[in-house]
């Protein structure tokens, strides 16, 4: 299988410089290569097909270090290609594990490239890795035991208030996905800041008060805006600020005032990483006996075109 996977991990100025200047070289220089880009708030990667897979591998690194990011490089290559990105889109290396939201967004950036004429392997690729991410998370309940987000935001509050004020910033699906959560675990005094309508149902704060955050014991920022939401200032008390935004939202002054504890979202998905499970592992071989399987499939399909390519020949 001629297809690989190149992708940048790093902290959050990596992926703003990807954002404003990795990209847009990117479409301008490499037009005629079959890439697959995937990005989310967690991930850069780029999938490709190609002939000479570690000739476009050293273009796509020359051209990142041409943006300024020199390190954080990562590359998987035909097998590891595909075990790769089943593993990503199952949500084993999501900060939430076993989400099913980096499935849509794997199968968006496949939908996105698919009306154009890629080649077969990759087509193959994703819809394989789709299907078996699919099959895992239903037959398997990958998100019953395993650290998730929205637990460990939970946990790490109540073990810091008895009954907390929360404002959540940004009327995104991850925040969604966490006050939904916190319902169900006895956190209800819950608001949103949005720029946008949202439900009656929610407790809502305009956007122009903003300012008022310090009054709020717990902030949970999940919001595309483009800026900082939360600037530096005096705080009267312990505040927990969760930014959970790619770019940032969240000004890193704020953590000069002492009673401020900020995490932002590369530092808790380190956090939640360190608490894998055994099962988790147990997850990877069951993937890994799937790609085997269809590595041996892709590879008799193959061979029986080119058979019959020869034979018509």
């Amino acid at each position: 299988m001629q297809v690989a996977v190149f992708g940048i991990k790093g902290d959050l100025s990596h992926r703003e410089k990807i954002q404003s200047q990795f990209l847009p070289l990117l479409e301008n220089s490499m037009l005629e290569l079959c890439l697959i880009p995937l990005i989310t708030c967690n991930r850069f990667e780029i999938y490709f097909y190609a002939t000479d897979l570690n000739k476009v591998h050293c273009q796509l690194v020359a051209l990142a270090k041409k943006c300024g990011i020199h390190k954080g490089f990562y590359v998987y290559f035909q097998k590891g290609c595909f075990m790769h990105l089943c593993k990503t889109a199952a949500g084993l290396d999501s900060v939430i594990i076993g989400e099913s939201e980096i499935q849509r967004q794997v199968k968006k950036a496949y939908l996105s490239k698919a009306v154009q004429k890629l080649p077969s392997v990759l087509h193959f690729l994703f819809q394989k890795a789709l299907k078996v991410s699919k099959n895992l998370r239903t037959h398997y309940l990958l998100e019953k035991n395993s650290p998730r987000l929205d637990r460990f935001l939970a946990k790490k509050i109540k073990s810091t208030f008895r009954a907390p004020s929360i404002l959540f910033i940004g009327n995104s699906e991850i925040n969604n996905m966490v006050m939904s959560f916190f319902e169900k675990s006895l956190l209800h005094n819950c608001f949103i800041a949005s720029r946008f309508p949202i439900e009656k149902s929610k407790k809502q704060i305009s956007w122009d008060s903003l300012h008022l955050w310090p009054s709020f014991d717990v902030i949970i920022c999940g919001s595309k805006y483009a800026g900082f939401c939360v600037d530096y200032q005096k705080v009267p008390s312990k505040t927990l600020i969760f930014d959970l935004s790619v770019p940032r939202c969240v000004s890193p002054e704020v953590k000069k005032d002492q009673n401020v504890s900020l995490l932002n979202i590369d530092e808790i998905h380190a956090l939640i990483q360190s608490k894998k499970t055994s099962d988790e592992r147990k997850y990877e071989e069951i993937i890994e006996k799937e790609v085997n399987k269809l590595v041996g499939l892709f590879a008799k399909k193959e061979s029986f075109k080119l058979a019959m390519q020869e034979k018509v020949g």
